[in-house]
């Protein structure tokens, strides 16, 4: 692992993107770094129930809480999005370089109906299954 990591997640609600950052934050404890994960969803929990119309506001809340750890020295920095399209997570990997990280993207989960299905059933967001398969048709591969 990296003594400077940018790890951008993507992928579906309920693939599984916050449990392989659990075991992503596990490792670095072990290797003794600092580590911080940014989920945009946490900003609701802040703020109250999810409103679409607050999406770029949450957006920019959760990369200035990203950007603060990378000014830091974070080691390890985690974005826990679904990040369906690059440019939803291109200004992420802008600011990692230019602050001398790593940037590693992984998409997490599959595509098929069975998968998507399974997703909709463990998503801890209570995300409608048509909200997941109109997700899963946008997402840039």
């Amino acid at each position: 692992m990296s003594d400077k990591l940018l790890l951008i997640l993507r992928g579906l609600p309920g693939s599984g993107k916050s449990t392989f950052s659990k075991a992503v934050i596990e490792e670095a404890q072990k290797n003794g770094l600092t580590f911080a994960r940014f989920c945009t969803d946490d900003y609701w929990q802040i703020h109250g129930r999810f409103n679409p119309v607050e999406l770029p506001a949450a957006h920019a809340w959760n990369f200035n809480r990203a950007a603060t750890a990378m000014i830091d020295g974070i080691n390890v920095v985690i974005i826990d999005n679904v990040n369906k399209k690059r440019e939803q997570f291109s200004n992420y990997s802008i600011f990692g370089e230019a602050h001398g990280y790593e940037v590693v993207t992984k998409v997490i989960g599959e595509f098929t109906d069975k998968a998507i299905l399974e997703y909709f059933h463990r998503n801890l967001h209570n995300v409608p299954l048509h909200t997941i398969v109109k997700m899963a048709q946008e997402f840039e591969h």
